[in-house]
């Protein structure tokens, strides 16, 4: 598939910013991005099984829950889901309780 896109800026200097933290100004947009959609993957696949993904300061003990829409609306369907199981097995209980 081929993808184009235009970024503004700002984007630019973002992705220019983190290649250098990683001192890897070499690496291309394709392998950035290759990078990138396959971390957002690792972290759907943790809200899908429930998990919450964090930063965690180990020295403080804390953490902080990284939040986006879009791991919102990934639990919002999982909540549906996890309901509409429950909602059928409770049917599946209830008829085979009738049929006794």
């Amino acid at each position: 598939m081929r993808v184009q896109l235009e970024l503004d800026d700002s984007v630019s200097r973002m992705i220019d910013q983190i290649k250098k933290s990683a001192d890897y100004e070499k690496l291309s947009y394709r392998e950035f991005f290759d990078i990138a959609i396959g971390f957002l993957n690792w972290g759907v696949k943790r809200v899908e099984e429930g998990s919450i993904i964090a930063a965690v300061d180990e020295e403080q003990e804390t953490y902080a829950q990284i939040t986006m829409p879009l791991f919102d609306r990934i639990q919002q369907v999982a909540a549906v889901k996890k309901e509409m199981m429950a909602t059928a097995t409770a049917v599946k209980a209830t008829a085979a309780a009738a049929g006794r």
